[in-house]
């Protein structure tokens, strides 16, 4: 498993934390293949543009993922070793959205970043909240790789 961690801004996150996130992700989600993603903690004037661009909406967005369209596909142009690990996505977590929710819901930011991060993780495993039952099985994993992560 790969995981790239960019901050544009200063956050307690270490990438540590996300790699033990996404190992227990993964096993509670019984995935077996080796990842690659990337990770961003951006500030609000990056998050709002990510969001306005890509999604056409003009908000600051809590967590955006964009997942690999074509993974595993062949480049007609260069002649690539097979890569040990998928590249799935990106997940971007805007860092202001993090500290007002860790006050809102008198949580600490590294917990409000955990179930950010994970429901983020979720879209880019093929997860979706479109339906209320689809919304329903998605809060369920994310409360089951929450407390998997904790009692570990």
């Amino acid at each position: 498993m790969q995981v790239e961690l960019y901050k544009e801004v200063n956050s307690p996150v270490q990438k540590g934390k996300v790699v033990q996130l996404t190992r227990t992700a993964l096993r509670a989600l019984r995935q077996k293949k080796s990842i690659n993603l990337s990770v961003a903690i951006v500030g609000e004037k990056t998050g709002k543009t990510l969001n306005k661009t890509w999604r056409g909406e003009n908000n600051i967005p809590s967590v955006l993922s964009y997942e690999e369209k074509n993974p595993g596909k062949k480049s007609k142009i260069f002649i690539l070793p097979k890569q040990k690990e998928q590249f799935i996505g990106e997940i971007i977590i805007t860092d202001s959205v993090v500290r007002k929710r860790a006050k809102t819901n008198k949580s600490s930011y590294l917990e409000e970043f955990e179930f950010l991060f994970i429901h983020g993780l979720l879209h880019l495993m093929g997860h979706t909240h479109k339906s209320s039952s689809k919304a329903k099985e998605m809060e369920k994993q994310e409360e089951r790789i929450l407390n998997l992560m904790h009692n570990t």
